[in-house]
């Protein structure tokens, strides 16, 4: 796997997290991009596809299935923070496109 970009960051009361990965050269780039607010509503993960236009939806989790909703806001973060669900919904993406 290989990553194509890696950001976090704080901004609206909220971590945001997002990798970018392609498995191989003949893949789809996927995107897993986690945002942890203040609020649980406000706060989720999700993994998207590229399709040579656009970024398509594969997987949308909420906080609550995450090891990152104990991240506050106004504490500090860092990737590692993250790391654990990016590997998770990473998978489930996998197996999903997969299948298809």
């Amino acid at each position: 796997m290989k990553t194509i970009s890696e950001r976090l960051y704080n901004r609206d009361q909220s971590w945001y997290f997002e990798r970018i990965v392609r498995k191989d050269v003949r893949s789809a780039p996927l995107k897993v991009d986690i945002r942890r607010n203040a609020y649980d509503n406000q706060s989720g993960a999700r993994v998207w596809r590229w399709n040579g236009s656009e970024w398509k939806l594969v997987v949308d989790a909420p906080i609550s299935d995450c090891v990152c909703r104990s991240v506050r806001y106004t504490n500090d973060a860092s990737v590692s923070d993250f790391e654990c669900d990016f590997d998770r919904l990473l998978n489930e993406a996998l197996e999903i496109i997969e299948e298809a």
